[in-house]
């Protein structure tokens, strides 16, 4: 059987004949996790590499500095309660069962350890415990603080020394259930963003059918329509000076 499937895989295959979703299956191989220089010093333990990693993270991530004033009037509209509100259709057990079975089952869960592959399992009653809890997030407008508490794991870049706390990129693995959440509301906003025209046509990150490659197409085809019709092509690009040569690389 193993021999039949290997013979109908192919690169671009769909489900579980892509050649590229059976080799990621694979179990990969583990890796150690060396001392990180922290300064003059070295942090070897899971304690030390923490703060390590905090010291970095925290010079990295600074806010701007805004030297825009206030507004008095927008302020006032910021301080007020439910401001702007619009009441939000509730949910059901059925639409929780829908949106579970379309989870990753394995993904990886928060600090709370609660998985996709869970919420599959459980029986009605429960999803209709979670239907009422979200309907009150819904009534009340306020979101538990454990739903925005998340988990940072440190991913190694490729190619970087592995001993330098630079090297290493964080990822936030926020709970399953605060995902859930976030789908539910997704699915009521979209349908208000596109009547709308909220989102521009260029805007391109977190939309659905609108990817990275589509993205450069389009300004490859900006900055070669200007250089027919020789005309000048601006650009402005956001982010750190290193992502930024990156790119223009």
């Amino acid at each position: 059987m193993i021999k039949k499937r290997l013979e109908k895989m192919s690169p671009n295959g769909h489900g579980a004949y892509n050649l590229w979703k059976a080799t990621k299956s694979l179990p990969q191989p583990q890796q150690c996790s060396p001392p990180i220089r922290s300064g003059s010093t070295w942090a070897r333990t899971d304690q030390e590499k923490s703060e390590a990693f905090a010291i970095h993270l925290s010079s990295v991530f600074k806010p701007n500095d805004a030297d825009t004033p206030e507004d008095p009037e927008i302020e006032a509209i910021l301080k007020q309660d439910l401001q702007m509100c619009l009441p939000l259709c509730h949910t059901t057990p059925k639409e929780l069962t829908k949106i579970i079975s379309k989870m990753n089952p394995n993904k990886s869960p928060g600090f709370d350890l609660i998985t996709p592959r869970l919420l599959k399992e459980l029986p009605r009653k429960c999803l209709v415990f979670l239907t009422i809890l979200f309907n009150a997030t819904f009534r009340t407008s306020h979101v538990p603080t454990l739903w925005k508490t998340s988990q940072i794991v440190m991913i190694h870049k490729p190619g970087k020394p592995p001993n330098e706390a630079s090297s290493y990129r964080p990822i936030s693995l926020t709970p399953v259930l605060s995902k859930l959440w976030e789908r539910i509301v997704l699915e009521r906003l979209s349908p208000c963003l596109e009547i709308n025209y909220v989102i521009p046509d260029h805007q391109y990150g977190f939309r659905k059918h609108h990817s990275t490659i589509e993205q450069v197409h389009r300004v490859y085809s900006t900055i070669r329509q200007c250089l027919e019709q020789k005309e000048y092509c601006s650009a402005a690009f956001s982010g750190r000076p290193t992502s930024v040569r990156s790119c223009m690389a």
